[in-house]
């Protein structure tokens, strides 16, 4: 099972920081970044039309909901909000073989999933429970969630990581897994999902991002990247 409690780790313990770093990111280029850098690329970039709209037809001849639920944002990746990944059918027409819940839970803006719920349609399921705040230290979990999705796209799957609207806890989580197992500067992977899907990383996300970037740019493998100042 990959259902997740706050104090449990996946069945599969990812390698650590060291190793993730030694053996995903060897051709990596990091440069420094800032926070403000970051937030300039998430005002000027913006998406062109997406994989929904590409599936079900041009917006006025669907749901506009649906039309944004979902993008694929990296080859087999997806992030989306709470109505595609509740919504079964769906999620067979895309081909979604596991789904990474961070936002689990029972609470507003929580999306109250796990892996019974996707029993039925063979789909692996990993949940966080992770508040979108600023205060929230989302790093935490940047190195188990980037394994997780690796590990997913290595055996052929097809992932989505989504929170309740798709757009600050999930692409905080993907723009990680972007710099921890694609070797992508925080610049580019930002600019990565922009330019798929609209997103939205509250300031504290972005500052972690921003600090796990400059981590790796000094050569320092991520262990947990905390809340930026």
């Amino acid at each position: 099972m990959r259902e997740k409690l706050k104090s449990s780790k996946p069945q599969s313990s990812p390698p650590t920081s060291q190793e993730s770093s030694a053996s995903s990111c060897k051709e990596a280029k990091y440069h420094k970044t800032t926070v403000d850098a970051l937030k300039k690329i998430i005002y000027d970039v913006h998406p062109s039309r997406s994989l929904a709209s590409k599936l079900f037809g041009p917006p006025q001849a669907m749901s506009f909901i649906v039309a944004h639920s979902f993008d694929e944002v990296y080859p087999n990746l997806f992030i989306s909000d709470k109505l595609f990944v509740t919504n079964k059918e769906l999620l067979k027409s895309v081909g979604i073989t596991h789904v990474l819940n961070t936002a689990q839970g029972t609470r507003y803006a929580q999306v109250n999933t796990n892996q019974a719920y996707y029993t039925d349609l063979g789909i692996t399921y990993y949940g966080i429970f992770a508040e979108d705040t600023s205060r929230y230290n989302l790093s935490v979990h940047f190195s188990e969630c980037a394994y997780f999705i690796d590990s997913a796209l290595k055996s052929g799957g097809k992932v989505v990581v989504h929170c309740y609207q798709g757009i600050s806890r999930s692409a905080t989580i993907t723009a990680a897994f972007l710099l921890l197992k694609r070797g992508m500067s925080a610049d580019k992977a930002l600019r990565t999902l922009r330019k798929k899907r609209e997103v939205f990383p509250n300031e504290g996300f972005i500052g972690q991002l921003c600090k796990l970037n400059n981590s790796l740019a000094a050569g320092v493998a991520h262990a947990d990247a905390g809340s930026s100042q």
